[in-house]
């Protein structure tokens, strides 16, 4: 029996909304399931400053509308399309095209397609395949739609994020480089000023946190007076800390006085570095306060001081923070190792 192209598209529609809708709510849910996966890929191994991803996730939220779009339609199709004209004629028409096998006695299978039960509504994809098989329409195999389903939306979306992962890893080696470039010359400054140089090489392993690199006046073993700057991955300085090493056994002003010129020949070092810092007090910086020293001074060697910028007065871009970490007389005397330190930390 002859079929209008009308009635065969409508056939092959209701019969792909029937196997593929049935399975989208699936399909979205493995969708989701990949995009917070590439999502988490995207912050913790590629680091980027601004994850998620947006393209990507405006991708992942219009496939995950098609496959809900797609859904109710088959629901809309089962309940409404199956009981308009349209259909009712598809239907006629097949129903006629197995008469006629029946009465030619043909023992194909559009002669012997069975119907529904009695009182059992046909559903969406058993109306579709008895259409489709009555009336020799050839429609895709339920499995290879599925497939090809599942592949199309999942494929496209990973290959989307492939190309932003690329994008990801050449920014990042970008940035190591030029992070690279100034710890280096911080390292050999250190090194030619005397001080010995430690801190892991931004070529070896990203941190989106910026890199540490410490100039120590003594070896590099002990825990003496150093500092401590942090590099970013735009290549300025972000931090710049002093940690100044006390002696329990001398007074208060002979230990300012020690702090003081440790303080000096370290601050020198910093401020005849060729990089660029984040703001300029992490250069200008260059004496202990004497709101602090006035503080240290009337305090006792067991009492803990701690000055933020405002109580400095201090003005600019930078937090300042001036500190003196101590332990009380009975921890001294059960631990003979502890040091007492003065801590000066400047951050962009």
């Amino acid at each position: 029996m002859a079929v209008s192209k009308k009635d065969r598209w409508l056939v092959i529609r209701y019969y792909l909304a029937a196997v593929l809708g049935l399975r989208a709510q699936w399909l979205i849910l493995l969708l989701s399931a990949e995009w917070l996966l590439l999502c988490m890929l995207d912050d913790i191994v590629f680091h980027n400053p601004n994850s998620p991803y947006m393209i990507g996730m405006a991708v992942w939220l219009v496939l995950v509308a098609a496959l809900t779009a797609l859904i109710c339609y088959a629901i809309l199709a089962e309940r409404i399309g199956l009981g308009r004209a349209a259909w009712a004629s598809v239907e006629e028409k097949a129903l006629r095209s197995r008469r006629a096998a029946r009465d030619r006695g043909d023992n194909s299978p559009i002669a012997h397609f069975p119907d529904a039960k009695p009182g059992q509504r046909a559903s969406l994809a058993y109306s579709a395949r008895r259409a489709a098989i009555l009336l020799g329409i050839k429609v895709p195999k339920p499995g290879a739609c599925v497939l090809a389903m599942f592949l199309s939306c999942t494929l496209f979306l990973a290959a989307l994020y492939a190309v932003h992962f690329a994008d990801c890893a050449n920014l990042t080696r970008q940035e190591q480089q030029t992070a690279a470039q100034t710890f280096y010359t911080i390292e050999d400054a250190f090194e030619r000023s005397g001080l010995y140089a430690l801190g892991f090489d931004p070529m070896d392993t990203y941190s989106e946190h910026g890199y540490l690199i410490t100039g120590k006046i003594e070896d590099q073993y002990s825990d003496g007076s150093c500092v401590r700057m942090t590099v970013g991955n735009d290549g300025a300085v972000q931090a710049v800390m002093y940690t100044l090493v006390t002696d329990q056994d001398k007074s208060m002003r002979e230990n300012l006085n020690r702090a003081e010129k440790y303080f000096e020949r370290l601050h020198n070092v910093v401020k005849r570095l060729d990089v660029e810092f984040a703001v300029p007090e992490l250069v200008s910086f260059d004496a202990l306060p004497e709101e602090f020293k006035e503080k240290y001074l009337d305090g006792s060697p067991y009492e803990r001081i701690h000055m933020t910028v405002s109580d400095l007065k201090g003005e600019g871009g930078a937090d300042i923070s001036c500190s003196y970490f101590t332990y009380s007389e009975e921890e001294y005397e059960k631990n003979d190792y502890f040091e007492p330190e003065i801590y000066i930390s400047i951050e962009a």
